[in-house]
């Protein structure tokens, strides 16, 4: 039956909200999902961590914070971390899904590229963890697993955060390993167990080898051998192995894998910055010098690598059942392969047995790990040095690597072109006095290097601080300090060490030591007042997450802003908690007085005491109804509601239309009254026609004057 109809998350809601469609990856930390965010309808990557994992409640409260971390870095380059949380005993990530491919599939598929295209790649990746750097947060696990090609082109960094959230959580559970991809891992993550901006610049370094040549800078078959490398050995030039590269190229590379970390760009932006200079120097022929046919470069699996049961992939890297790296197959129980030949490796450098590449020095922790295989689960190295460095100490000078007449690097020993016969021990007695001697040098050699070197970190978790140095003291250890905030842990005390308590760690070495600044409060900001986008903004800037709204009437704010918030400005809160918004609908409706026929003085006291304003209109008009200097009409009518505060504009009336009265003196009566009835006057004749002959004498209003339209006219006849 398919593994997958197996699984359980299948189909399953997370907390609500994440689908859980399909199973893309299985590794070593967690299994990858693809799912969708049914709330906002998108895709989404969901990580579900391992259960043994998710059932530790340190790991689970560090990689709470890690991701809350990560989350917080926004940057083209970087795979965002949309969520976190857990439902029941699932503890999961929700990310952003990247449709493509990692670089890994580009290496195994084309070999080394162009140096056009080398950096194009690495240029991107040095600005994701540029902006990372400067936000103060380590990536540590740089590697082409964990760089993604998108369909459309975009290169993003995946991971972000969780490295140190996991090797913690690793450390814990196997007594003093780290967790990392050793081909990648800058010597003093492997030394001493830390890792600063300088171990990120160091894994891009050896990134930009392996794009130029088709192949890591270590080359040993397990990472035994190539974490002695990494101690004891100088990056050669990419020129070494592909001649025509610019010698530009090779500086920049060998600046950046120095095993000395203060040889190395401070930070990936320093480094983003001379990878810009040195592209700005290079002709078009050089930066498209053509690739090598890939028989042409030695073709080994990736360095570090060793050969497993198959049954885990790195964290996101591949699907289940997918192609297994170059020289990568599986091999059963698990052990790890010695073939040097496969993989165009030296062989071992003085101080390191043969026997090296298979197991760990006396007194060191056990190897339980693959290299970076896309098939193979992330390394877990032992933290302890228990790799022998020539000389006894960690050399930083750099040999010039010259070309053979085949162009082939030849710094270092040179593997002979075939194996010389085995020789019987048996035959020289001398052979086994010098193997016996051997065994008991390197017993001395694994017992200093693995254990008598070291001490234990002493317990300090949850004591001030003055009393954590004195302990640390007494252990012969120093101590640099880092603060954190903490939901449980009073402000003042230890929350953490690195390496935690009872962890190794090199005699008279330092442990990293984390105080307490006590429980994250952020403070609601006052946002009354202002438009709902800035409020949403400044409650983002403020690392709270603008919630619900809802929407009331306010005379004193303008409809659109924001009336208040709860919780109110001004509280402690939480970082990341939900401030409701209430936002103004402007001021409430009332109704319209109607003072129409009201004098015009009245009519605006009652209109100005509902609360609106109040203006009169330019122009007056004729009302037979209203008289003059009276309100002949209002806008709006007083027969609905407005908005308090709106204005209502009032046309005050001339009174009755008139009309100019006609001359009819010298008239009959009879004409007379015609006449000034057309008009549209009454007519009141005065007759005196005894001293007369009957004709209008006189008129009242008299001619040419304006009269209201029927109003009487009187006439005076005789």
């Amino acid at each position: 039956m398919d593994a997958t109809l197996r699984d359980p998350l299948l189909g399953r809601l997370l907390d609500g909200r994440y689908r859980i469609e399909e199973r893309i990856a299985l590794g070593g930390m967690a299994t990858v999902y693809r799912g969708v965010d049914v709330r906002l309808e998108r895709p989404v990557a969901v990580k579900v961590m391992r259960a043994e994992l998710a059932g530790d409640s340190s790991f689970v409260e560090r990689f709470i914070r890690e991701a809350k971390t990560a989350a917080r870095l926004s940057h083209d380059n970087v795979v965002g971390v949309y969520d976190q949380g857990t439902d029941g005993d699932t503890v999961y990530l929700a990310m952003e899904l990247v449709p493509g491919r990692t670089l890994r599939e580009v290496l195994r598929e084309r070999g080394p590229l162009s140096p056009r295209e080398a950096l194009d790649l690495v240029e991107p990746v040095l600005a994701a963890l540029g902006a990372a750097h400067r936000s103060g947060l380590i990536h540590r696990d740089i590697k082409p697993e964990n760089v993604l090609i998108a369909d459309d082109g975009r290169v993003k960094v995946a991971d972000f955060g969780l490295a140190r959230a996991v090797s913690t959580a690793t450390t814990a559970s196997t007594g003093g390993l780290v967790l990392g991809t050793v081909a990648y891992m800058a010597p003093e993550q492997i030394q001493q167990g830390t890792a600063d901006t300088r171990a990120d610049v160091y894994a891009c370094g050896v990134l930009l080898f392996e794009l130029l040549t088709g192949r890591a800078p270590r080359d040993g078959t397990t990472p035994v051998r190539i974490m002695y490398q990494h101690l004891n050995e100088d990056v050669v030039a990419p020129s070494a192995l592909r001649p025509g590269l610019a010698a530009d190229l090779d500086a920049l590379v060998l600046a950046a894998a120095a095993r000395n970390p203060q040889d190395r760009p401070a930070d990936a932006g320093e480094m983003l910055a001379a990878l810009r200079r040195v592209r700005a120097g290079l002709a078009d022929a050089q930066l498209d010098l053509p690739a090598p046919v890939r028989d042409a470069v030695p073709q080994a699996r990736p360095a570090g690598e060793a050969v497993s049961d198959g049954a885990a992939v790195p964290d996101g890297d591949a699907a289940p059942g997918g192609d297994a790296a170059p020289g990568g197959d599986a091999a059963p129980g698990g052990e790890l392969g010695e073939d040097r030949a496969a993989t165009g490796g030296r062989s071992a450098p003085e101080g390191v047995p043969d026997g090296a590449d298979s197991a760990a020095s006396p007194g060191s922790e056990a190897v339980t790990a693959t290299g970076h295989a896309p098939d193979a689960p992330t390394t877990v190295v032992a933290r302890s040095a228990s790799l022998p460095v020539a000389g006894g100490e960690t050399h930083h000078t750099r040999p010039v690597p010259t070309l053979g007449t085949a162009g082939a690097a030849t710094s270092g020993p040179v593997v002979p072109t075939a194996p010389a016969g085995p020789r019987s021990l048996a035959r020289n007695p001398l052979t086994w006095v010098l193997a016996v001697l051997l065994v008991g040098v390197l017993a001395v050699g694994g017992w200093w290097f693995g254990v008598a070197r070291y001490t234990t970190t002493p317990a300090v978790l949850g004591v001030e601080r003055a009393e954590a140095e004195r302990l640390l003291d007494q252990a012969g250890l120093s101590v640099s300090w880092a603060e954190a905030y903490s939901e449980n842990v009073p402000a003042g005390l230890v929350i953490e060490t690195d390496p935690e308590p009872g962890g190794r760690v090199p005699s008279g070495g330092e442990v990293t030591a984390v105080l307490s600044l006590g429980p994250e409060r952020v403070t609601v900001p006052d946002v009354t007042g202002r438009p709902l986008e800035q409020a949403r903004q400044a409650l983002t800037d403020a690392r709270l997450v603008p919630g619900t709204e809802r929407e009331e009437y306010s005379d004193s704010v303008p409809a659109g802003s924001v009336i208040g918030t709860d919780p109110e400005p001004g509280q402690q809160v939480r970082p990341d908690s939900p401030v409701a918004l209430v936002v103004s609908r402007g001021p409430a409706p009332v109704d319209v007085p109607d003072v129409v026929g009201e004098p015009l003085l009245q009519a605006r006291q009652t209109l100005e005491d509902a609360g609106f304003e109040v203006e009169v209109a330019p122009e007056r008009v004729s009302d037979t109804d209203v008289l003059a200097g009276a309100v002949a009409r209002q806008d709006p009518s007083g027969d609905g509601p407005a908005p308090r505060g709106s204005t209502v504009t009032l046309t005050v009336s001339d009174g009755p239309e008139t009309v100019e009265v006609p001359d009819v003196v010298g008239r009959s009566v009879p004409e007379a009254r015609a006449a000034l009835e057309e008009a549209g006057f009454s007519v009141d004749v005065v007759d005196l026609r005894p001293f007369g002959d009957g004709s209008v004498q006189t008129q009242s209003p008299e001619a040419g004057q304006r009269a209201r339209q029927g109003s009487t006219v009187r006439l005076f006849a005789f």
